[in-house]
C-alpha cells in the first residue's frame, strides 16, 4: 500500500488528537471510527462535541449525536 493511501485510510478510520491528550476538546474521531467503535464512545459527549467542532472548522457536517 502506498504511503498516501495509508495516511488517507488512517484519517478515515482513526482517532485524531489536535492538542493536549488530557483535554477532551483536543480529540476527534473519524466517521469510520465512530461507526465501528460506537459502543466504546457511548456517553462520551465531550468527544462528540469536540469531533463536531473540528469537523465544522473544515466545513464538514456534524456526526450523529447518538454515538
Amino acid at each position: 500500500m502506498r504511503e498516501r493511501d495509508r495516511t488517507t485510510n488512517m484519517a478515515r478510520t482513526g482517532l485524531l488528537g489536535w492538542g493536549d491528550p488530557w483535554n477532551a476538546g483536543s480529540w476527534e474521531v473519524s466517521e469510520g471510527f465512530g461507526k465501528r467503535w460506537q459502543w466504546l464512545l457511548r456517553g462520551c459527549t465531550e468527544v462528540l462535541d469536540s469531533t463536531n467542532y473540528w469537523r465544522l472548522q473544515r466545513g464538514e457536517r456534524s456526526l450523529i449525536s447518538e454515538l
